[in-house]
This record gives structure tokens, sequence and C-alpha cells, in this order.
């Protein structure tokens, strides 16, 4: 993770995206009467985290 500060519209847009992916996991989970468990849906957001980063390093 970068130290640099971001800025607040986009703090905001970063928060919305996680809660927008963990309403789509755990809705799919009830659709699908699947078992969701907060460190595991933890450690999927945080894996997608690294691989984006992973990906914009590799733009650069």
């Amino acid at each position: 993770m970068s130290k640099k500060p971001i800025s607040l519209k986009q703090a905001l847009h970063r928060t919305d995206l996680g809660i927008s992916l963990f309403t789509f996991i755990t809705k799919k989970a009830k659709d699908e009467r699947c078992e969701t468990n907060l460190n595991n849906l933890i450690a999927l957001a945080y894996s997608i985290h690294q691989e984006n980063d992973h990906k914009k390093q590799s733009r650069s």
C-alpha cells in the first residue's frame, strides 16, 4: 500500500466499492445458501486489493 495520502473523494469511492463488494458477496451467499465468514470476506477483499495493486505497479 502506498503511504501517499489520497483525497477524501477517492477514499469515499474506495469505501463505496468495498461496500458494494461485501453486499454482493453476502447476497450471493444467501442466494446459494452458503455460509459466510467475516474473516474469509476480509481475506478475499485483501487478496483483491493486492492483485489490483500488483497490476497497477506492473503498468508503471
